[in-house]
């Protein structure tokens, strides 16, 4: 699935989500970076776990020549897994320290300027670095299938990011 971007005009605080990004078109790199000059938070969420060879190799090209994120061919957590360590899960420590089930192969991360975030079997997957007067969260292992799956740590990290960049707090439930 591919979403078109659009033009925008971001406001301070604002926040900009990219969940499963492959292909990263010229308009979605403008956005994105529209918004990181302009002090919004960008939430990208790697969409190359299961990228063919060409199609990964694209997304990597396009991560580090438009945003500076270097990453590593994808890993498969699940095989050594369940066989014998149980459920991969991705340890957070920003916003703050959670424990999130991972549901598929990872993208970790090459060697950066910026504050790993998160880990999973010893691999880095998940990057915090401002850019511009804003700041990009890369995330290598997706959060949305855990999102989807209604996991409670999954969500609450989420929301405490939206709250630390200023977009919004959970909300209340009655």
């Amino acid at each position: 699935m591919r979403a078109e971007a659009r033009s925008v005009s971001p406001a301070r605080g604002a926040v900009l989500i990219v969940p499963a990004a492959l292909e990263i078109p010229p308009a979605a790199v403008q956005a994105i970076v529209s918004y990181l000059q302009a002090g919004a938070t960008v939430i990208l969420e790697s969409g190359a776990g299961f990228a063919a060879g060409r199609e990964f190799r694209v997304h990597r090209v396009e991560l580090r020549d438009y945003l500076r994120v270097r990453v590593e061919a994808p890993v498969q957590l699940w095989s050594a897994h369940t066989s014998s360590q149980g459920i991969p899960y991705v340890d957070y420590s920003w916003p703050h320290s959670a424990k999130v089930r991972d549901f598929s192969r990872v993208v970790p991360l090459g060697p950066q300027a910026g504050d790993v975030i998160a880990w999973v079997d010893g691999l880095p997957v998940a990057l915090k670095r401002h850019g511009g007067r804003g700041t990009l969260v890369f995330l290598g292992s997706p959060l949305g299938p855990a999102l989807w799956a209604g996991d409670a740590e999954a969500r609450r990290w989420l929301f405490d990011c939206l709250g630390e960049a200023g977009g919004c707090a959970e909300p209340a439930i009655s």
